[in-house]
């Protein structure tokens, strides 16, 4: 092999090698895409079930107050 033959074969085995790695790249892009995008849903899912139970603690906490006040009003009135 001459050196034009050397530097022809180098320049396609960095050719192949640039596109391994874009394809090992482009494998773990997806990779994280999928995942983030199962992360994504469950976080959707979980505030859409956290939201109303959220809501409803706090009127339960808010009826908890009322009734404590009542209850403390009418002791110290008794």
């Amino acid at each position: 092999m001459d050196v034009d033959e050397l530097k022809v074969s180098q320049d396609k085995f960095m050719a192949e090698v640039e596109r391994e790695k874009y394809k090992v790249l482009h494998e773990d892009l997806e990779k994280l895409r999928t995942s983030y995008q199962e992360v994504n849903q469950r976080y959707e899912a979980d505030v859409l079930t956290a939201s109303p139970q959220a809501d409803y603690l706090q009127r339960e906490l808010e009826n908890q107050i009322k009734t404590h006040k009542e209850v403390t009003g009418q002791a110290l009135n008794g």
